[in-house]
């Protein structure tokens, strides 16, 4: 009985860690256009988004794009 509320308890604190991330977001802005893009993200767990976010990034900055704000 104690085995199957440890299991319970574990699975209920490794879900509230989900919970736990935040949301990240960057903004660029195309110098010329003024036009405005955002790279979204998530922060807290391991879920790849770190890698996407900085792809999104990198690809935005090779079309000419500039970082101008990251929250």
């Amino acid at each position: 009985m104690r085995s199957v509320i440890a299991i319970c308890l574990g699975g209920i604190l490794l879900s509230a860690m989900g919970c736990a991330s935040s949301k990240t977001f960057v903004l660029l802005r195309h110098p010329e256009t003024n036009k405005v893009m955002e790279c979204p993200g998530e922060t807290g767990v391991d879920t790849g988004s770190a890698a996407e976010m900085k792809a999104c990034i990198e690809a935005y900055r090779k079309d000419g794009y500039e970082v101008i704000y990251s929250y």
